[in-house]
């Protein structure tokens, strides 16, 4: 197996973003929650010790930009992407470039720029000011402060194979990490920046402490009044957008009047978070009442809907997440309740050791699970609920775990932290005396089948599990077809059934297509385009050398069956077998495998 061969391939989801016109937040940095020094727990391992925040922040945390264009952060706490010790990069070889620069370098700047789609103009060697403008697109998408300085941490960045290319589903996601909802009594450099930025436009700030203070709060509803909107004092993602805009208005704007459609602002008039949060609540991803104010409770609610529905979570209030709102059979709450179980102390098994993994991997835990949820694990579950936003209760209800294993999860340094695999979507147990695949359609029945009818319960296409392949059971399995793009035929064949127990499974409402693809099973031996094709893909994959092929492309070779095996493999095949299944491939050349990129 070559090299590229063994590497994993992860798991991507789908979304439609809204367009991000600019933004600049940092990742945030919030003092940690204090709790008891002890959190030993009934895992093998003590919880680690959770060290109590200081109980004032006396004086601001400096932070300064340099005659380079780079960030100096006086804090060690603080996390500024790209600027702060510790990225490693080959900035050494780069010469900080600005404006009025110009020359070979400002012609490479340019033109890998307009590569990565973040410069449109022609490629002059000139640093002019639509140069400027690409440079501080650039900045915005791995959260650093946007200078228009193409520094030699940035060029390095820019120059290397993993850069974001502008308007992706990658740069999207990254552009809607930077943000969260800010309001009174936070802390950090999230903080910090709001401040600074509001200060920057001519808002009254005074000191910048890092701290959500009344002031603070003035400031950001002087803002929100600055559209024509109805001021709040919380400070929630469309507001960060559109603050750290370079359309932003200053503070005594004249130009109070509505704004655009097309700004981010526009989505947040107070009868409209109203209806908003009424369909969430009538849907069960929020509680309480439609009080209009877009607080941390109305995110999570939102980001909870938009990954049942096969989003990416972003947690924005904007078009998009309206329009999913409206449709009439917009998935509930109950999504989620077919997933999860509510957890309590003295609870034990396979979903209590998931739970225990999964707080380990945010932070909130150390050492490995035993599946005994005992009164350590009560004490770090009330901590994980505490960083994000949730009634701190200890109880690992459904609400609780659907934020846990969900991709907009904070860990306990505040930050976001994706789980590659979720523990929800991990591909169910076999049976202990494992059966031998078959095809199963209208008629069949047994253990195969139940165990069918299980796997389509937790993906949320059936809940009837009988062990009998009834008509309900093809429809299920026709939906479940139609949303990876194979023919609908209801029949579940033994590569349907190999594809539906991996992790790569898309959960009821996420489609890879809205259309029947036109793949054919492909195995050795085969050759012709279609072969080519995989094998492009394969590449584009990270997962097959040019060289293994070079004298065979179109014909699937051994190399082309273990690079089949290794895709297999990372998404939890049962039985990797090299043989490219018309699922499989419907998920290869959707946007849901991630891409690591080729290999010359």
């Amino acid at each position: 197996m070559s090299k590229c061969a063994k590497r994993v391939l992860l798991l991507g989801l789908t979304g439609a973003l809204c367009a991000v016109l600019s933004g600049c937040d940092v990742q945030l940095d919030e003092q940690m929650l204090n709790a008891p020094a002890d959190y030993s727990i009934s895992i093998s391992l003590p919880y680690a010790t959770v060290t109590p925040p200081p109980a004032q922040k006396e004086e601001a945390q400096a932070l300064v930009i340099d005659s380079e264009g780079g960030v100096i952060v006086n804090d060690s706490n603080s996390i500024l992407q790209g600027e702060v010790a510790g990225l490693e990069s080959s900035a050494g070889n780069y010469k900080s470039l600005r404006q009025g620069n110009t020359g070979l370098a400002v012609q490479a700047l340019q033109t890998r720029l307009k590569e990565l789609g973040y410069f449109t103009e022609e490629v002059s060697g000139v640093f002019d000011a639509d140069t400027e403008a690409a440079v501080r697109r650039f900045e915005q998408t791995y959260g650093t402060m946007q200078t228009g300085v193409a520094t030699a941490d940035l060029q390095s960045r820019l120059f290397s194979s993993d850069a974001l290319v502008y308007g992706s589903e990658a740069y999207n996601a990254a552009v809607v990490a930077q943000y969260r909802v800010l309001q009174r009594g936070d802390v950090g450099s999230s903080v910090y920046s709001l401040q600074q930025r509001l200060k920057n436009l001519g808002y009254p700030i005074g000191e910048l402490t890092g701290i959500y203070d009344n002031e603070t709060a003035n400031a950001v509803m002087l803002f929100y009044e600055a559209y024509g909107l109805t001021a709040s004092d919380v400070a929630n993602v469309a507001l960060q957008k559109e603050l750290y805009s370079d359309s932003a208005r200053t503070y005594g704007d004249a130009d109070s009047a509505p704004v655009s459609a097309s700004s981010s602002m526009n989505v947040m008039n107070e009868d409209t978070v109203q209806e908003i949060q009424q369909r969430l609540i009538d849907l069960g991803y929020l509680s309480g009442s439609a009080d209009g104010v877009l607080d941390r409770r109305t995110e999570i609610a939102a980001r909870l809907f938009e990954e049942a529905c096969g989003q990416l979570s972003s947690g924005e209030m904007g078009s998009d997440l309206q329009a999913l709102l409206s449709v009439e059979n917009a998935p509930s709450f109950d999504t989620f309740s077919a997933r999860y179980a509510n957890l309590i102390e003295g609870s034990s098994g396979e979903s209590v050791s998931r739970l225990q993994e999964r707080l380990v991997e945010l932070g909130f835990a150390s050492g490995s699970a035993t599946g005994e949820y005992g009164s350590a694990t009560t004490a770090s579950v009330k901590l994980f609920q505490g960083k994000n936003g949730l009634e701190e209760t200890g109880v690992a209800s459904v609400y609780t775990q659907a934020v846990l294993y969900s991709t907009f999860a904070l860990n306990i340094d505040g930050e976001t932290a994706i789980s590659t695999v979720p523990a929800a979507t991990a591909a169910p147990e076999a049976p202990a005396v494992e059966e031998a695949a078959t095809r199963l359609a209208v008629g069949s029945t047994g253990e195969t089948v139940l165990r069918l009818q299980q796997r389509l319960t937790e993906l949320g296409f059936v809940s009837s599990v009988t062990g009998n392949y009834d008509n309900l059971t093809g429809r299920a399995v026709s939906s479940f077809q139609a949303s990876i793009g194979c023919d609908p035929d209801g029949v579940a064949t033994e590569a349907l059934q190999a594809f539906l127990y991996s992790s790569a499974a898309p959960y009821n409402g996420l489609r890879f297509y809205d259309a029947v693809q036109p793949y054919h099973s492909l195995s050795t031996g085969d050759s012709g385009d279609e072969v080519t094709a995989l094998q492009k893909r394969l590449w584009e994959l990270g997962l097959l050398d040019k060289e293994d092929i070079r004298d065979s492309v179109g014909t699937y070779n051994e190399a082309t069956a273990l690079a089949v095996t290794a895709l297999q493999e990372s998404i939890g095949y049962e039985s990797p077998n090299g043989v490219a299944s018309a699922e499989l491939q419907c998920y290869m050349f959707s946007d849901n495998s991630s891409t690591f990129g080729g290999e010359e």
